[in-house]
């Protein structure tokens, strides 16, 4: 099952285009469902509190 990730894109006035994008959470529908917490504990040992 593939690793979905939540982005922000950042824009700024000068650009048209974005000019950052910051993962915001990482999510696998399938994992998380079936064992939530210790996702969440994985997730948090291996990326940070991002």
């Amino acid at each position: 099952m593939p690793l979905l990730l939540d982005v922000r894109l950042v824009y700024s006035a000068q650009s048209d285009f974005p000019t950052a994008e910051r993962v915001t959470g990482r999510r696998c529908p399938g994992c998380q469902s079936a064992r939530f917490e210790q996702w969440v504990e994985v997730m948090r040992n291996r990326y940070g509190d991002a």
